[in-house]
Protein backbone atom coordinates (compact mmCIF):
# COMPACT_ATOMS: atom_id res chain seq x y z
CA UNK A 1 0.00 0.00 0.00
CA UNK A 2 1.12 3.54 -0.76
CA UNK A 3 2.35 5.67 2.11
CA UNK A 4 0.00 8.47 3.13
CA UNK A 5 0.99 11.76 4.74
CA UNK A 6 -0.65 13.90 7.36
CA UNK A 7 1.26 17.19 7.46
CA UNK A 8 1.45 20.02 9.95
CA UNK A 9 3.43 23.18 9.20
CA UNK A 10 3.81 24.92 12.54
CA UNK A 11 6.32 25.92 15.17
CA UNK A 12 6.99 23.17 17.69
CA UNK A 13 5.88 25.39 20.58
CA UNK A 14 3.18 25.12 23.30
CA UNK A 15 0.75 27.30 21.28
CA UNK A 16 0.74 24.77 18.42
CA UNK A 17 0.43 21.71 20.72
CA UNK A 18 2.67 19.32 18.74
CA UNK A 19 2.68 16.68 21.51
CA UNK A 20 -1.13 16.68 21.52
CA UNK A 21 -1.08 16.31 17.73
CA UNK A 22 1.23 13.27 17.94
CA UNK A 23 -1.04 11.74 20.61
CA UNK A 24 -4.11 12.31 18.42
CA UNK A 25 -2.31 10.87 15.38
CA UNK A 26 -1.37 7.76 17.40
CA UNK A 27 -5.01 7.23 18.42
CA UNK A 28 -6.32 7.94 14.92
CA UNK A 29 -3.85 6.15 12.70
CA UNK A 30 -1.52 4.19 14.99
CA UNK A 31 -2.82 0.90 13.60
CA UNK A 32 -2.49 2.11 9.98
CA UNK A 33 1.23 1.73 9.17
CA UNK A 34 0.84 3.37 5.75
CA UNK A 35 0.13 6.71 7.47
CA UNK A 36 2.98 9.03 8.46
CA UNK A 37 2.92 12.39 10.23
CA UNK A 38 5.25 15.16 9.07
CA UNK A 39 5.78 18.01 11.54
CA UNK A 40 7.52 20.74 9.52
CA UNK A 41 8.85 23.36 11.89
CA UNK A 42 11.27 23.93 14.72
CA UNK A 43 10.91 24.93 18.32
CA UNK A 44 11.37 24.26 21.99
CA UNK A 45 9.12 21.17 22.04
CA UNK A 46 10.93 19.21 19.31
CA UNK A 47 12.71 16.80 21.67
CA UNK A 48 9.58 16.30 23.81
CA UNK A 49 7.50 15.67 20.68
CA UNK A 50 10.06 13.17 19.38
CA UNK A 51 10.01 11.35 22.74
CA UNK A 52 6.20 11.25 22.66
CA UNK A 53 6.23 9.71 19.17
CA UNK A 54 8.68 7.04 20.33
CA UNK A 55 6.71 6.36 23.54
CA UNK A 56 3.56 5.90 21.43
CA UNK A 57 5.27 3.40 19.10
CA UNK A 58 5.47 5.77 16.14
CA UNK A 59 9.24 5.81 15.65
CA UNK A 60 9.88 5.97 11.91
CA UNK A 61 6.36 7.24 11.23
CA UNK A 62 6.60 10.75 12.69
CA UNK A 63 9.05 12.90 10.77
CA UNK A 64 10.69 16.20 11.71
CA UNK A 65 12.19 17.83 8.59
CA UNK A 66 12.78 21.12 10.43
CA UNK A 67 11.84 24.42 8.87
CA UNK A 68 10.71 23.22 5.48
CA UNK A 69 12.07 25.42 2.71
CA UNK A 70 9.54 24.35 0.10
CA UNK A 71 6.20 24.20 1.88
CA UNK A 72 4.28 24.04 -1.42
CA UNK A 73 6.13 20.85 -2.40
CA UNK A 74 5.50 19.29 1.01
CA UNK A 75 1.79 20.13 0.78
CA UNK A 76 1.57 18.67 -2.74
CA UNK A 77 2.90 15.37 -1.35
CA UNK A 78 0.42 15.35 1.55
CA UNK A 79 -3.02 13.77 1.90
CA UNK A 80 -4.36 15.82 4.82
CA UNK A 81 -3.28 18.92 6.74
CA UNK A 82 -3.54 18.91 10.53
CA UNK A 83 -3.20 21.66 13.13
CA UNK A 84 -3.71 21.22 16.89
CA UNK A 85 -3.23 24.84 18.04
CA UNK A 86 -4.38 25.99 21.46
CA UNK A 87 -4.78 29.53 20.11
CA UNK A 88 -4.18 31.09 16.71
CA UNK A 89 -4.32 34.23 14.63
CA UNK A 90 -5.16 33.60 10.99
CA UNK A 91 -2.69 30.87 10.06
CA UNK A 92 -1.10 31.23 6.64
CA UNK A 93 -0.30 27.50 6.72
CA UNK A 94 -4.03 26.68 6.68
CA UNK A 95 -4.59 28.98 3.69
CA UNK A 96 -1.64 27.35 1.88
CA UNK A 97 -2.99 23.87 2.64
CA UNK A 98 -6.42 24.79 1.30
CA UNK A 99 -4.89 26.35 -1.83
CA UNK A 100 -3.02 23.06 -2.34
CA UNK A 101 -6.34 21.20 -2.25
CA UNK A 102 -5.78 19.52 1.12
CA UNK A 103 -8.58 18.79 3.55
CA UNK A 104 -7.86 20.51 6.88
CA UNK A 105 -8.37 18.98 10.32
CA UNK A 106 -7.79 21.70 12.89
CA UNK A 107 -8.79 23.14 16.20
CA UNK A 108 -11.49 25.83 16.05
CA UNK A 109 -9.38 28.65 17.49
CA UNK A 110 -8.68 32.24 16.45
CA UNK A 111 -9.16 32.85 12.74
CA UNK A 112 -9.26 29.15 11.78
CA UNK A 113 -13.11 28.95 11.67
CA UNK A 114 -13.05 31.96 9.32
CA UNK A 115 -10.89 29.95 6.91
CA UNK A 116 -12.11 26.37 7.32
CA UNK A 117 -15.81 25.69 6.92
CA UNK A 118 -16.53 22.72 9.19
CA UNK A 119 -17.76 19.75 7.18
CA UNK A 120 -17.21 21.55 3.86
CA UNK A 121 -13.48 22.32 3.53
CA UNK A 122 -12.31 20.43 6.59
CA UNK A 123 -13.19 19.38 10.11
CA UNK A 124 -12.91 21.63 13.15
CA UNK A 125 -12.67 20.40 16.74
CA UNK A 126 -12.38 22.15 20.12
CA UNK A 127 -8.82 22.83 21.29
CA UNK A 128 -7.05 20.45 23.68
CA UNK A 129 -9.50 17.60 23.07
CA UNK A 130 -7.16 14.88 21.83
CA UNK A 131 -9.94 12.29 21.48
CA UNK A 132 -12.05 14.55 19.23
CA UNK A 133 -8.99 15.53 17.20
CA UNK A 134 -8.13 11.83 16.77
CA UNK A 135 -11.69 11.04 15.65
CA UNK A 136 -11.59 13.88 13.11
CA UNK A 137 -8.18 12.86 11.75
CA UNK A 138 -9.34 9.24 11.32
CA UNK A 139 -12.66 10.27 9.75
CA UNK A 140 -10.92 12.36 7.10
CA UNK A 141 -7.73 10.35 6.58
CA UNK A 142 -9.43 6.98 6.16
CA UNK A 143 -12.12 8.16 3.72
CA UNK A 144 -10.52 8.94 0.37
CA UNK A 145 -13.71 10.28 -1.21
CA UNK A 146 -14.26 12.62 1.74
CA UNK A 147 -10.61 13.76 1.60
CA UNK A 148 -11.02 14.60 -2.08
CA UNK A 149 -14.34 16.43 -1.60
CA UNK A 150 -13.07 18.51 1.35
CA UNK A 151 -9.82 19.28 -0.48
CA UNK A 152 -11.59 20.37 -3.68
CA UNK A 153 -13.95 22.62 -1.70
CA UNK A 154 -10.97 24.04 0.19
CA UNK A 155 -9.11 24.85 -3.01
CA UNK A 156 -12.16 26.70 -4.34
CA UNK A 157 -12.59 28.61 -1.07
CA UNK A 158 -8.87 29.49 -0.94
CA UNK A 159 -9.22 31.40 -4.19
CA UNK A 160 -10.92 34.07 -2.04
CA UNK A 161 -7.58 34.54 -0.23
CA UNK A 162 -5.50 35.06 -3.37
CA UNK A 163 -3.66 38.33 -4.01
CA UNK A 164 -5.85 38.93 -7.05
CA UNK A 165 -9.03 38.51 -5.00
CA UNK A 166 -7.69 40.85 -2.32
CA UNK A 167 -6.72 43.53 -4.88
CA UNK A 168 -10.16 43.25 -6.52
CA UNK A 169 -11.87 43.59 -3.12
CA UNK A 170 -9.84 46.70 -2.26
CA UNK A 171 -10.48 48.20 -5.69
CA UNK A 172 -14.21 47.66 -5.23
CA UNK A 173 -14.09 49.23 -1.78
CA UNK A 174 -12.18 52.28 -3.08
CA UNK A 175 -14.63 52.70 -5.97
CA UNK A 176 -17.54 52.46 -3.54
CA UNK A 177 -15.98 55.03 -1.21
CA UNK A 178 -15.15 57.38 -4.09
CA UNK A 179 -18.69 57.06 -5.43
CA UNK A 180 -20.26 57.87 -2.06
CA UNK A 181 -18.41 61.18 -1.92
CA UNK A 182 -19.77 62.46 -5.21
Amino acid sequence: ETDRLAVSVARLEPQKNPVGLVEAFAKALGTHPEWHLVLAGAGSLKAETQRASERLGLAGRVHFPGVEGNVAELLRAADVFVLASRWEGTPLAVMEAMAAGLPVVATAVGGVPGLVEDGVTGVLVPPEQTEKLAEAIAAVALDEARRRALGDAGRTRAERFSMEAMVDAYAGLFEELAGSRR
